[in-house]
């Protein structure tokens, strides 16, 4: 669960942050709970005596959200056969299963904003792909490797594509040639914003 202020929903008690984590724990009753990334900067801040700026955040995720409207935008609507889905497709039908499947086996956390989601299994099972967060890029590769880069890890990796195979930071998927081409272009797009 997590925690947007700083008050325990359980016993209404005050929850204070454990140092140098994004956990708080209730001084009343010990409950443990993620805190929000607000109040893990508001908690830092007010630690280091600043003012909190809670609009870089806002920045960084409409520069996302605009991003991936204008991919949306570029695709070919008549393509419903991709290995991908992304935006407003993750919230139904096929989607919204690649969605779920996409946190649980790439280890996605609770009250990220993700963008899209590739599946690259042959059955749609959801255990080898990737996907786009409001944090970064998260993934489970061929060899069944998890892995995750923020943002400045991203910027910095080598992405790759041959075929049908596309690499990022040496995390391979194996998809369609089309999917792989138009997902290497958006990436690299991605790398640049």
């Amino acid at each position: 669960m997590q925690l947007i202020d700083n008050r325990c929903p359980n016993c209404m008690g005050v929850v204070k942050r454990i140092p140098g984590t994004n956990v708080g724990e209730c001084e009343s009753c010990g409950s443990r709970f993620t805190l929000a990334e607000e109040t893990v900067k508001a908690a830092a801040a007010d630690a280091a005596g600043e003012d909190v700026d809670e609009d870089d955040d806002d920045e960084e995720g409409s520069d996302l959200e605009e991003f991936f409207d204008d991919f949306i935008d570029s695709l070919d609507d008549d393509d419903d056969d991709r290995d991908y889905s992304v935006g407003v497709e993750l919230e139904s039908g096929k989607g919204a299963r690649r969605f779920e499947r996409g946190c649980k086996y790439f280890e996605i956390d609770d009250g990220v904003t993700v963008y899209l989601v590739l599946d690259t299994t042959l059955m749609g099972s959801g255990k080898i792909g990737f996907a786009i967060g409001d944090d970064g890029f998260y993934c489970r590769d061929e060899d069944g490797d998890v892995g995750y880069l923020n943002w400045d890890d991203f910027d910095e990796a080598r992405i790759e594509v041959e075929g049908t195979n596309l690499t990022v930071a040496g995390y391979k998927f194996t998809t369609t040639p089309t999917d792989a081409d138009t997902l290497f272009e958006m990436l690299c797009d991605l790398q640049e914003l």
